[in-house]
């Protein structure tokens, strides 16, 4: 499999994501699903701290990575959902953080929503990784 990344100098700046990314002949595909800044399945981590939800939940898609025996290095797009747009953009630091932190630089989206599975959180985060 071989991947270019590809970044027209639309935006210059710290953004920590890619316009779009070519895949040629990747043999998987790993759809990670919507993920949340629990600290495990029966606890909510960071209730009311974008920063800490947005840490934790990184965490948490890295470990699902790991078991499905991919990395973050795999990952080619990423989904952030948040309810509130402009907290979000105010601390997008600590999302750019966690992707050079896991050395990925995926095309990516950010989107306001009303709500997500759970009140208490603020952000959730799917995935695609191929390889």
């Amino acid at each position: 499999m071989q991947r270019e990344n590809i970044a027209p100098q639309l935006i210059t700046g710290r953004f920590g994501y890619n316009a779009a990314v070519r895949i040629s002949a990747p043999s998987e595909f790993l759809f990670v699903s919507g993920h949340e800044g629990r600290g495990s399945v029966d606890t909510r981590g960071g209730v009311g701290d974008f920063r800490a939800q947005v840490a934790t939940t990184f965490v948490n898609i890295d470990r699902t990575l790991e078991v499905a025996g991919f990395s973050f290095r795999d990952v080619v797009q990423i989904r952030i959902f948040v309810r509130d747009i402009a907290a979000a953009t105010s601390n997008y630091d600590v999302v750019l953080d966690a992707l050079e932190t896991y050395q990925c630089s995926p095309a990516s989206l950010m989107a306001e929503t009303t709500g997500l599975s759970d009140p208490a959180m603020l952000v959730e985060i799917e995935a695609v990784a191929v390889r």
